[in-house]
């Protein structure tokens, strides 16, 4: 019987940049922000400790979004970043060591949004 417990990492993200057009469809925006980063247990067995549901990290960030509009309404986005962790709660670092998630490190958005 697995009895892990399986965590989930959340984020929530303020960021601040300036969009500059490269041509008629095609912008970048440097960003400059603040990432929150907090886990959520899910006990695979009941009774199962979740000690590390609510660990929390936090980071500076550091990306460009790059955003093509092919049309009115729609475009595409990818966001590569590099986050700088400012701190790491102990259990966020016990648990984040054990798995394959991090607070820090590089990451990459890619969307699609439809504005109405």
């Amino acid at each position: 019987m697995n009895t892990a417990t399986k965590y989930k990492m959340n984020s929530i993200s303020l960021k601040y940049g300036y969009q500059f057009n490269l041509l008629r469809q095609l912008a970048i925006t440097p960003q400059l922000g603040y990432n929150y980063n907090f886990l959520t247990a899910n006990a695979a067995v009941s009774g199962n400790t979740t000690y590390g549901n609510g660990a929390s990290s936090s980071a500076f960030t550091l990306g460009a979004k790059l955003q093509f509009v092919p049309m009115e309404h729609l475009s595409f986005f990818m966001t590569p970043e590099y986050m700088l962790a400012l701190s790491k709660d102990k259990n966020f670092k016990t648990i984040t060591n054990s798995s394959n998630f991090s607070g820090d490190g590089f990451t990459l958005h890619v969307g699609l949004l439809a504005n109405f």
